[in-house]
């Protein structure tokens, strides 16, 4: 109820108080940033061992990568072109591609796959296949591509439908949670 004229109001929905927050952080109100990290903090983990589901140790360091980044970089943020949470969505994509690269870069650069199957005589002597998908090009153009229609069909649909798909399959939230989210 309203202080001054006792009217009842409408309770904020989550995404609401989650784009009220960033417009008070755009605004200098640094304090509202825990309001963000709270809102969104659980996307983050999510996506982060949905990329790295081996590496379990670098999740807390990532997750920090893509918080600082979304610290230094949130007055890109446009309400008109997404809503926060795609938007945020894809600076944690962005984040995580670029840490697998960056991953990817380390471990080749270390030692070649090639020297570990020579022996003395420099020629081939083990023969296998490494299942990783970083190791298979075809799996990992199916994965891209199937990544890429999702991404599309998703684009399709009304944006109410769409963040109920994002927070049940990416953020793992419950149907009670998604209800209280987007009340």
């Amino acid at each position: 109820y309203c202080p001054y004229c006792g009217h009842k109001r409408e309770a904020k929905t989550a995404t609401e108080q989650l784009e009220e927050a960033v417009q008070k952080f755009q605004a200098g109100d640094e304090g509202s940033f825990d309001v963000i990290y709270k809102s969104v903090s659980k996307t983050a983990f999510i996506l982060v061992n949905s990329f790295f589901p081996e590496e379990r140790s670098e999740h807390e360091d990532i997750v920090q990568d893509i918080f600082l980044h979304t610290y230094k970089k949130i007055g890109l943020y446009d309400p008109e072109r997404a809503s926060f949470t795609n938007w945020f969505q894809k600076v944690a994509e962005n984040k995580c591609i670029d840490r697998y690269r960056a991953m990817k870069k380390k471990n080749s650069s270390t030692i070649s796959m090639e020297s570990l199957t020579m022996d003395e005589d420099e020629k081939k002597a083990t023969e296998f296949e490494d299942e990783r998908i970083e190791f298979n090009p075809a799996a990992m153009m199916e994965r891209n591509e199937i990544s890429r229609l999702i991404r599309e069909l998703m684009g399709q649909l009304p944006e109410k439908q769409r963040q109920c798909l994002m927070l049940k399959f990416l953020a793992h939230y419950d149907i009670q949670e998604i209800a209280e989210k987007l009340e």
